[in-house]
């Protein structure tokens, strides 16, 4: 009755999923918590060797990889986040299994670093705390209207790792001070690290660091 199990664990994840995205509003202008996305750790022994076959242009940053996966996990139980600078004010992320050595998530991209726990599924892009306070100067130039896709430099991004993917739940805006609205629209984007293109449902949801794409 295994598969019953995990199918009753999937379920009660997403239902986490769901209810905390709904009380991402007024009660939650400040962000989700990690305890909204808790979990107990649950890996024990030596980190696997990473495996590259899932994205082998990780390969360019082997070294890198390798020895941060080699310190064992440091967020949702048994993932390791391991990160690297790709420029000025810009930092690149994988996270790998540290059970099976797989990379699970990669190309992450970030200008104020990321926040995540052991103990907490919830992955932060551009935590709120990180946010420089010197740029509020100018939010005017970064109006709901003229937001650059995958660029917003005032906006910390919430994410949950379910069934080894990030899943998207919610966006803290710094210049409103709460969630920011999301109109439906159909939106095309590329990660520049990867090269992977999607197609997102609404500007918001397009990772930072994207790239738009014409339409």
């Amino acid at each position: 009755m295994k598969w019953f199990h995990y199918v009753a664990v999937a379920l009660v994840f997403a239902l986490v999923v769901v209810f905390a995205v709904v009380g991402f509003s007024e009660e939650k202008k400040g962000g989700l918590t990690f305890e909204d996305f808790s979990i107990v750790p649950g890996f024990n022994g030596e980190p696997a060797a990473v495996d590259f076959s899932s994205y082998p242009d990780a390969e360019k940053f082997k070294t890198r990889i390798s020895e941060g996966a080699k310190e064992g996990p440091n967020f949702a139980g048994r993932y390791t986040v391991i990160t690297w600078g790709c420029g000025t004010s810009c930092q690149s992320s994988a996270i790998v299994d540290a059970h099976t050595g797989d990379i699970v998530v990669y190309g992450i991209l970030s200008s104020f670093g990321l926040a995540y726990r052991l103990d907490s599924a919830l992955f932060i892009v551009n935590p709120k705390e990180n946010l420089p306070e010197e740029d509020l100067i100018n939010a005017e130039e970064f109006s709901e209207e003229h937001y650059p896709l995958g660029a917003i430099p005032l906006a910390s991004d919430y994410y949950a790792l379910f069934n080894e993917e990030l899943i998207f739940v919610g966006r803290y805006s710094a210049i409103t001070g709460g969630e920011r609205t999301c109109p439906s629209s159909i939106v095309e984007a590329r990660n520049p690290i990867t090269l992977e293109t999607r197609t997102f449902s609404g500007a918001c949801l397009v990772p930072f660091g994207w790239d738009a794409l014409e339409s």
